[in-house]
């Protein structure tokens, strides 16, 4: 009888507690916070089964929640067991979904009987399951739960967290449809700002291939690693890295996208207020710890995936990799002050384009630590808006900056340009002054000397004086020819076409020459009309020592354009057969010389009766 008795009580009590729930009455798609319906238990040692949890809820020993829009329970390390129960109210059949909201987290759903008393269903999830294996194809962990109309069903939740410290995760319950809805306006909204990473990342790589500034490359590390964070915080990597990889590239903390984040940023920083100029000490010490930073990511990512190594030394790891990092954090805010005090170049641009990331960060540890509950402020987070604007802010700072040093360098190019230019000139000045001094001593001493030869000769009355007189006049011929090469006499734009005549006759005993000079040659500048000179000068000289010429063509023309020279041969052409710029014949170097200080063009083409010259001066 006394057992009977015992057993009566204990179902009475059972129903009594299983009664005690609070039920969640859904009544189709709802927004309902369902948190302050849940009753939580701990376990701390771990060994209790899911028989002593189910006996602890009919036992009454759960405790209620406060009414919130997440689940936060700070930095734990116990088991968590949640107990719900749920009510369709609706007249239609529904397809309910119990969503969960983060990574780290391994959710076991238990799915109890009408008594309360028993498990009949057990499914587990985490982030770590590949989309093909999950009740629903979202991108949060989701439970299908299918109710028929007035139909209740009551479930316990095991949480155990892996790769964190904290226990925090939103959740919501809604049909199939809603959530879908809800899922597909939030990926929109979140495409956008990795749409912007992913152009961010793009953009900052092809700059750093072109400009080879490190800025670049430490720009791109820290949008990428951005993008990574993004992706596993919003829980939409399972959307886009493929399923072939999506294991390993789970088995990655968000806490190691985080480090990296840090570390490129602290470069970032160290270039862009140009750190090791202005507080050099200071950039010593921060870059000695971004090392340490980077090498302390590298061992936990690896300690971090050996898969016999106990809980708690993993726990040890990561809480010291933690501090660490807010350690370097601390130092770099602390540098970030200092630069301040000190008013170092661009740490105003910075401290503005990392304000509302500071910000967002400090209200990210407040919410995490469960110190106290704040909203998000932006949709879809406080984090990536802040990520986002830093981005922008300082990538048009960048380039702001970047174009005024490019316009200064422009500046100093143009000015280098003027400047040579100016001693091209004077060059070409200095060197007509000094033909001009060498032909005067010529025609003064050695052509005094042989006018002296001959009329001595002609006075002797020697014999073969014809023949004499013909080889010194010929030699006096040859001489008046070389000193017009040296300087040709007033050498301005008005006497152009004269020197050029004067040429065209001394050339022409050797070569059949046809010459056209057409145009208004005053309108030229004396360095102009001296190059165009010389230009003709060594193209004919040119032809009678290597073409084998027998006829030349020259038409020249001016207008208030440009000046264009065309000289035709029936000579062997240029051999081999090649462009004007590959030849390094001295003759041709001088002429592309001449024509490149007037920005000119240059071409040489062979033809089937010689070669052909073309030259086009601007003016």
């Amino acid at each position: 009888m006394a057992k009977q008795l015992l057993l009566f009580l204990g179902i009475f009590l059972s129903v009594y507690a299983h009664a005690s729930l609070d039920t969640v009455k859904l009544d189709g798609p709802n927004d309902i916070r369902i948190v302050k319906y849940l009753k939580e238990f701990q376990d701390c040692d771990g060994t209790l089964g899911i028989e002593g949890v189910v006996a602890k809820l009919n036992s009454g020993q759960f405790q209620s929640m406060q009414e919130a829009h997440v689940v936060n329970k700070g930095i734990t390390s116990c088991s968590h067991w949640f107990a719900l129960s749920i009510q369709n109210i609706s007249t239609l059949r529904e397809h309910y979904l119990w969503n969960f909201y983060n990574d780290g987290i391994k959710f076991t759903l238990y799915e109890l009987d009408s008594t309360g008393t028993k498990v009949i269903k057990k499914r587990s999830i985490s982030h770590t399951t590949p989309l093909n294996e999950r009740d629903q194809p979202l991108r949060c962990i989701s439970f299908d739960i299918p109710l028929e109309s007035q139909q209740a069903k009551t479930f316990l939740l095991k949480t155990e967290i892996f790769g964190r410290q904290t226990l925090y995760f939103p959740t919501d319950i809604s049909t199939r449809a809603d959530i879908y809805k809800y899922e597909l306006h939030r990926t929109f909204l979140l495409g956008r700002y990795y749409g912007f990473f992913i152009f961010a990342c793009i953009f900052s790589l092809l700059i750093y291939f072109i400009l080879r500034k490190r800025f670049y490359a430490n720009l791109f590390g820290y949008v990428f690693c951005l993008l990574c964070f993004s992706l596993t915080e919003y829980l939409h990597d399972v959307y886009l890295i493929p399923a072939s990889l999506y294991y390993y590239w789970s088995k990655v903390p968000k806490l190691v996208f985080l480090a990296l984040s840090l570390y490129f940023n602290t470069k970032i920083f160290q270039t862009f207020t140009k750190n090791h100029e202005f507080l050099p000490k200071f950039d010593r010490w921060l870059t000695l710890s971004s090392k340490i930073a980077l090498a302390n990511t590298a061992v936990y990512l690896i300690l971090y995936n050996i898969p016999l190594l106990p809980t708690a030394p993993q726990q040890l790891i990561q809480f010291i990799f933690i501090n660490y990092l807010t350690f370097q954090t601390l130092f770099l805010f602390c540098n970030i002050c200092y630069s301040i005090y000190r008013k170092t170049p661009y740490i105003f641009h910075y401290s503005v384009g990392n304000s509302l990331l500071f910000l967002s960060v400090l209200l990210y540890m407040i919410n995490s630590l469960n110190i106290y509950e704040i909203q998000q402020y932006i949709e879809p987070g406080n984090i990536i808006f802040a990520y986002s604007f830093e981005i922008v802010y300082l990538m048009t700072l960048f380039t702001i900056n970047y174009k005024k040093e490019m316009d200064h360098l422009l500046d100093n190019i143009k000015s280098e340009e003027k400047r040579s230019k100016y001693l091209a000139a004077e060059l070409i000045v200095i060197q007509e002054k000094e033909r001009i001094r060498i032909a005067r001593d010529i025609h003064d001493g050695i052509g005094n000397w042989l006018n002296a030869l001959r009329l001595f000769l002609s006075k002797e009355q020697l014999k073969e004086q014809a023949k004499i007189n013909e080889n010194i006049q010929g030699l006096n011929n040859e001489f008046r020819r070389l000193l017009h090469d040296i300087a040709p006499q007033q050498m301005e734009g008005q006497n152009l076409f004269e020197n050029i005549s004067r040429v065209v006759s001394l050339y022409d005993q050797h070569l059949h020459i046809s010459c056209q000079l057409i145009g208004n040659p005053l309108i030229i500048k004396s360095d102009l009309a001296i190059n165009a000179l010389r230009i003709v000068q060594e193209l004919l000289s040119n032809i009678v020592k290597h073409a084998q010429a027998n006829n030349v063509q020259i038409t020249l023309s001016i207008d208030e354009n440009s000046l264009v020279l065309q000289v035709e041969d029936d000579g062997t052409g240029i051999l081999p057969k090649s462009a004007p710029h590959t030849i390094k014949n001295m003759g041709i170097e001088s002429i592309r010389s001449r024509v490149e200080y007037h920005n000119g063009k240059l071409d040489m083409d062979n033809t089937p009766e010689g070669l052909i010259t073309n030259i086009i001066i601007p003016l």
